[in-house]
């Protein structure tokens, strides 16, 4: 949707797109990539090892989309935790990780930047049924944070008294109606609640801030931790203030 129908393809039988010169910066990277097998040759970063399918999207005129969906997994993290072969994508593509991307294919690193965010900026909503947890630092322990490493909001469903540690960046991150435990490390953090101010009692002890919801089933009671401000329905305070004004 977004490459066929927007960027545009440089190939017959595709849409001419809005962005041709992207898809030449595309096409490119793809070339200097692509197996050495194929004409012009590459250096065989991408698809050596898959000559049958190569030569398919070859055949279907494909070849820079999938390159390039190869590169994007890889920047999200979506194969950092994948041992089962070298690289990623099922060993298709021999970089596996954002730095290993800038040091070994440095056209494809150059792509992402200029069509997608380094980070990843949706809200995402975790599974009411977590507990513990979530992490959106990367940690070698625990290998769903390739790449949760990579998001910048999250906030919890459900009842649990689940915990979220955020990361270096500007999260917003939002609590269940559990007890929940929400800290945001470094950046400037915002902690996210779903009702009116004057609906919640908020005090500070030492260094944190807990918020009370007095609304029953909703935001239960947080612990705020290098959260800077809170964020409700009506207003938006420091979490330092004990004052909804």
């Amino acid at each position: 949707l977004v490459h066929d129908n927007g960027i545009g393809i440089d190939v017959e039988g595709y849409v001419s797109g809005a962005l041709p010169q992207y898809q030449a910066e595309i096409r490119a990277a793809t070339s200097t990539a692509q197996p050495t097998y194929i004409t012009p040759a590459g250096n065989g970063l991408w698809g050596e090892n898959s000559r049958d399918w190569i030569l398919e999207l070859q055949a279907e005129g494909s070849l820079t989309q999938e390159y390039l969906a190869s590169v994007i997994d890889a920047y999200y993290g979506l194969w950092g935790a994948w041992s089962a072969g070298v690289g990623s994508n099922w060993g298709a593509y021999i970089p596996k990780t954002r730095s290993e991307i800038q040091t070994m294919d440095t056209m494809g690193h150059a792509l992402l930047p200029k069509f997608f965010s380094s980070d990843l900026t949706w809200m995402v909503m975790l599974d009411p049924s977590l507990t513990g947890t979530f992490s959106m630092t990367y940690q070698s322990s625990l290998p769903y944070t390739w790449k949760s490493q990579y998001l910048l909001h999250a906030t919890l469903l459900g009842d649990e008294s689940s915990n979220i540690i955020g990361n270096a960046k500007d999260n917003r991150l939002g609590p269940n109606s559990g007890t929940n435990t929400l800290d945001g490390l470094g950046g400037e953090d915002v902690g996210v609640f779903q009702g009116v101010c004057a609906e919640y009692t908020i005090a500070s002890v030492g260094f944190d801030v807990h918020v009370t919801d007095q609304v029953s089933g909703r935001d239960g009671v947080t612990v705020l931790v290098n959260i800077e401000k809170l964020e409700f329905a009506n207003v938006v305070i420091q979490s330092g203030s004990a004052s909804c004004d």
